[in-house]
């Protein structure tokens, strides 16, 4: 959506909210730029924290992990690259 609202397509500029008001990230793009990066940084550390406590809960409470946590499955890291959306 990011990009969509950032090539300010007529459509979307239209059925803004507040259309006198600029976008956050024109506003203030430090402040922005700041903000989008500690997004995107908890981001991947809760998703990593939930990967690691869903597969402990599996292994030690019974069940199936669905990846490989050894040692040689952590070097492969395409199962945790497919996560991402």
């Amino acid at each position: 959506m990011y990009l969509i609202y950032t090539a300010k397509m007529p459509f979307y500029e239209k059925y803004r909210i507040n259309p006198e008001e600029n976008w956050p990230w024109e506003q203030d793009a430090e402040k922005w730029d700041l903000m989008l990066k500690d997004t995107i940084k908890l981001f991947f550390i809760n998703t990593g924290a939930m990967l690691i406590i869903t597969c402990a809960y599996f292994k030690y409470f019974g069940g199936e992990c669905f990846w490989d946590l050894s040692a040689e499955g952590l070097n492969n890291l395409h199962p945790f690259t497919v996560m991402i959306p």
